[in-house]
């Protein structure tokens, strides 16, 4: 029997729920954001033969793999937050019980 009013209870499927859908959403930006590199990258190089277009086609170039690479670590922080949700419904759900035992050993 819990001892703790459901309205000050952690709502664990919220946080199991809440997880999954963070790592669901990182994983299926992450095969866009694949698929947008590999229609990008089929278009071939930018610029042409003379020394402005080349500097052009470098400077894209660098700023392509900056912009993939930020995206990269905003997806792999949205999985991380998935798995901190999980880590506190796991810890949450500990100190419930552990609570829950405490006050029952006071009521015997």
């Amino acid at each position: 029997m819990s001892t703790i009013p459901p309205e000050l209870g952690i709502h664990h499927s919220s946080l199991r729920d809440g997880g999954d859908g963070l790592r669901a959403s990182a994983t299926e930006l992450g095969t866009r954001i694949e698929a947008l590199a590999t229609s990008i990258e089929a278009l071939g190089p930018l610029g042409g033969a003379d020394d402005i277009s080349a500097l052009i086609g470098e400077a894209y170039e660098a700023i392509h793999h900056a912009a993939f690479e930020s995206l990269q670590t905003a997806l792999d922080a949205l999985a991380q937050d998935g798995n901190t949700l999980d880590a506190m419904r796991v810890t949450f759900r500990v100190q419930e019980r552990s609570t829950e035992q405490s006050i029952d050993s006071l009521r015997a």
